[in-house]
């Protein structure tokens, strides 16, 4: 082979060397929890609460290099009415909200609780099943969906999430994993 091929080939080695490095330095430093997406075309979002609602987001937790997302459900259609229930940080506490989108107007507080988490209706739409922190503790619980604030705890474990209740079913739960292994408990009420 002549040594002008053989230079360009070294010179051409050599930059897709230095160009997969400039590539792997760059994706590094790229932060992709952070995404936007352009509006559609043609979409019309009607803005359905207002800044003092204080709707809760998942909690994200950026460790170094590391994005944990908790994808606790925040946010939810209660069966069989025009609400959409959501969670809610105010005065240093997280409830469940329920906000009628056929009316204008305030949101009616659901839960009277310190730290609610996660939750779900029935699939009646009669009954809000949640998860509560309490300290080092997550338990469920469950309450009428539109009165009152009488709860029953369902759970008496340690770490306890993400209630539903599948129609003509028991009653599931998934506790957080204990292991590295993630398990799935139902329990019948």
């Amino acid at each position: 082979m002549p040594q002008s091929i053989r230079r360009s080939l070294s010179i051409m080695s050599l930059s897709l060397a230095m160009l997969a490095t400039a590539t792997a330095m760059h994706a590094a430093t790229v932060d992709f929890s952070v995404v936007s997406v352009p509006e559609e075309s043609g979409l019309e979002l009607t803005k359905i609460s207002v800044n003092s609602d204080f709707v809760c987001l998942p909690k994200v937790k950026r460790t170094g290099k590391r994005v944990d997302w908790f994808t606790n459900r925040v946010l939810s259609l209660m069966p069989n009415t025009n609400n959409i229930a959501y969670l809610s940080f105010r005065n240093n506490t997280t409830n469940i909200f329920l906000k009628d989108l056929a009316k204008q107007g305030s949101s009616r507080q659901r839960t009277n609780r310190t730290g609610v988490i996660d939750f779900s209706f029935s699939p009646d739409g009669k009954t809000l099943y949640f998860s509560e922190s309490r300290g080092k503790t997550t338990q469920i619980f469950s309450t009428d969906a539109s009165n009152g604030y009488v709860c029953r705890q369902i759970t008496s474990g340690a770490n306890d999430y993400s209630p539903i209740q599948a129609p003509a079913r028991p009653w599931y739960f998934s506790p957080a994993p204990k292991t590295k292994a993630d398990a799935a408990y139902g329990a019948t009420i």
